[in-house]
């Protein structure tokens, strides 16, 4: 007994397989521009006290804490949610390595801020206010300001192998 199996559709696959192989440069120069683009949207954020969803950061919900880090160093208004000293803006990147994005802080406290403040010791005294474009989970997010960010990269990637 035999059986055959026929496939159907196999050489447009192999078309835009074919055409993925090629366009790599192509790719490592759009993960290069979306990179910078990231690093931007992540300072812009912070700029604007607005999360991912375009939502202002919610204010601390330690006001005496927050009054005492003005006094110590002399700030005046407006004041503006985590720009206190500019380490955390300063210390953002990201950067194309291998057909990705890698992008980051270089100060250890920025979890905290962009995900689960439950865990950190104040105890969730320090509303979550995030910078990059991912949920409390640290999955993409797809609303928003985030969303449209997501969607044009895709639509760049698109665009290559279409």
């Amino acid at each position: 007994m035999q059986v055959g199996i026929t496939v159907t559709g196999l050489e447009a696959i192999q078309y835009k397989l074919d055409r993925l192989a090629k366009s790599r440069p192509k790719i490592n120069a759009i993960l290069k521009e979306t990179a910078g683009d990231l690093e931007r949207y992540a300072k812009q954020r912070i700029e604007t006290s607005t999360d991912p969803t375009d939502i202002p950061y919610e204010p601390s919900r330690n006001p005496k804490a927050w009054i005492r880090a003005r006094k110590k160093r002399k700030l005046r208004p407006p004041y503006r949610l985590l720009q206190i000293t500019g380490n955390l803006k300063r210390s953002i990147f990201a950067r194309a390595v291998d057909g990705a994005i890698e992008f980051g802080t270089g100060v250890g406290y920025s979890i905290y801020h962009q995900g689960d403040t439950k865990n950190h010791v104040s105890k969730g005294i320090i509303p979550r206010r995030a910078f990059f474009p991912l949920t409390e989970k640290l999955a993409i997010e797809t609303r928003g300001s985030a969303g449209k960010f997501r969607q044009a990269l895709i639509n760049k990637l698109l665009a290559i192998i279409e």
